[in-house]
């Protein structure tokens, strides 16, 4: 297969105070397109961003030790860090990613009279649950258990109120390994446009053609926000029954199970599914 490649280069560079560095970068391929919504962080600080549609970021990292890691990736390409220590010293002019090779799966057929199965979490009474961060690249997800092989053509999000400004979102498909999110399922982004209020958001992706075998994690994460910017004031319809809800706090966090208390909160969130 063709190895596609992108470069990730560094701007500029800046020292803020004693203790933080501003990296301010671009994220383009080898023929100068840029790389839209990259995901940028820290992962044991906890921090991180996304790129914007032009693939430029911003990211402050504070109190980093020289061995941490800043770990950059975008869906259908190889990862690839660097340490604080390597960015201190000299910062590369440009980083190739080699396209991400999906492993061949066992090939599943749908059968033409299969029906469609709504899967998933419904929304129940009145609660709802929030981004757990408030930095680009937050996400939360469900867990989604499959009895045999399904195609998804669809995806339901319920908004229970946005007070900010009109925002766009990720729809990330991840394996369920170990009970927590694993790999990214999908050979390229699912990139939505949620307006503000209340409202039922569809999303068909029929030209996916994803048919998954496993359970699987369904996620929403934020890689974009137009005017005011109010993360903690989106919320998505729930139950307190549907529970787990996995977050990340920001673009490369490790994934945790939402603090709900003695509640079960379960984000109402599905897809439909035929089989």
């Amino acid at each position: 297969m063709k190895q596609a490649t992108f470069s990730l280069i560094i701007l500029t560079v800046l020292t803020v105070g004693c203790f933080a560095q501003q990296i301010e970068s671009r994220v383009v391929d080898l023929q100068g397109k840029p790389i839209a919504f990259a995901s940028v962080g820290v992962p044991a600080l906890k921090i991180g961003t996304v790129a914007d549609e032009k693939g430029r970021f911003t990211l402050i990292i504070s109190k980093a030790l020289p061995a941490q890691q800043l770990l950059v990736s975008a869906v259908g390409y190889q990862p690839q860090e660097f340490t604080i220590a390597s960015l201190r010293e000299s910062v590369p002019a440009a980083v190739r990613l080699a396209e991400r090779i999906m492993q061949l799966r066992d090939v599943s057929v749908v059968s033409k009279r299969s029906k469609a199965h709504r899967l998933g979490n419904k929304p129940g009474g009145v609660a709802n649950i929030s981004f757990g961060g408030e930095s680009l690249g937050t996400e939360l997800g469900i867990p989604i258990r499959l009895k045999q092989a399904a195609l998804i053509k669809e995806v339901n999000i319920i908004l229970d109120d946005n007070y900010s400004d009109s925002l766009q979102i990720r729809i990330n498909f991840y394996a369920l390994i170990d009970g927590k999110p694993g790999e990214n399922l999908l050979r390229r982004s699912i990139v939505a446009t949620l307006p503000a209020g209340k409202q039922l958001f569809s999303k068909d992706i029929s030209a996916e053609q994803l048919v998954l075998q496993n359970d699987f994690v369904l996620a929403v994460e934020l890689v974009n926000m137009y005017g005011k910017k109010n993360f903690g004031q989106v919320f998505f319809k729930a139950g307190v029954t549907n529970g787990p809800t996995f977050i990340r706090v920001s673009s490369q966090a490790p994934w945790e199970k939402a603090d709900d208390g003695p509640f079960n909160i379960g984000a109402a969130f599905s897809v439909i599914a035929f089989y």
